[in-house]
């Protein structure tokens, strides 16, 4: 629970949770989460995304561009799109690792003039995923080779279950520039995919068992003070509660999964509760 300050000592209408990040200015700590990539359907939804985002002046995030890189598409439109915030590209821990993978890493960032790359860890959803690819060997050194070479921030993600105090250590060690926990509490891909299975019921006793995201923020080493540490959340107004309250204990940024009448929203709501002055 967070203490209402019954003195505040500052003026409402002066405060500003707007913030710079990436190299640009959003209007609040908050991003469009990745969503999708790769789809029939990824380009237009992506696209729609990138006009709401510049609109509401937060960053974006894609889903990976693994799929389309590799069958010759482009997303260069989505920066014409929200040519004045953050954009982040994403792909895959396990193909940064695989043969050319650094090269696609440059294609991802190149391909929507990326201020950002996420790379994704997420080894449970690829065990549960009916086409997962599970091979995780020489991924720390693929991310480690690629900090110093890719021309702009790196950022590790989950998709949902968590990354423990030990794991950010050694990403953090290796240069990366935040890490976005995705613990429990948001949306949980891995759930996702044990949905397209028959024998779902397998999965269950480990979709909701690993680290929660505040959990994983709570162990953040005070070394990493500095470092980036985001977090996801879903639309309720629980969850709005969450983001205020981790904001308010030090965390860098929040994210959002969901339709573009949210976004604006909790630009909205999160202005009206102060978070940042």
């Amino acid at each position: 629970q967070l203490d209402l300050c019954w003195l505040p000592a500052s003026d409402l209408a002066s405060v500003s949770i707007a913030k710079a990040w990436l190299g640009k200015t959003v209007s609040a700590p908050l991003f469009i989460g990745s969503m999708t990539g790769g789809t029939d359907h990824a380009d237009a939804i992506n696209a729609a995304l990138a006009t709401v985002a510049e609109g509401c002046g937060v960053g974006l995030a894609l889903g990976s561009q693994r799929a389309a890189l590799e069958r010759g598409g482009a997303s260069k439109h989505l920066r014409s799109l929200a040519p004045s915030v953050p954009l982040i590209g994403n792909l895959g821990g396990v193909q940064l690792a695989a043969s050319g993978g650094i090269d696609l890493a440059h294609r991802a960032v190149d391909d929507i003039e990326a201020d950002a790359l996420f790379i994704h860890l997420n080894p449970l959803q690829e065990a549960v995923q009916p086409e997962g690819e599970t091979d995780w060997r020489g991924v720390l050194a693929a991310i480690e080779t690629l900090v110093p070479r890719i021309g702009c921030p790196v950022i590790a993600k989950e998709v949902g279950a968590g990354i423990s105090a030990a794991v950010a250590r050694r990403l953090y060690d290796v240069g990366v520039n935040a890490v976005d926990v995705a613990g429990l509490g948001g949306t949980n891909w891995t759930r996702i995919e044990a949905a397209r299975r028959e024998d779902a019921a397998l999965f269950d006793p480990f979709l909701d068992h690993f680290n929660s995201a505040t959990r994983c923020f709570c162990t953040k080493e005070p070394r990493w003070k500095d470092a980036g540490v985001i977090r996801n959340h879903h639309i309720s107004r629980a969850d709005q509660r969450r983001q205020i309250r981790d904001l308010a204990m030090g965390e860098r940024l929040t994210r959002m999964n969901h339709h573009e009448t949210t976004v604006g929203a909790i630009v909205k709501r999160l202005a009206r509760n102060q978070i940042i002055g």
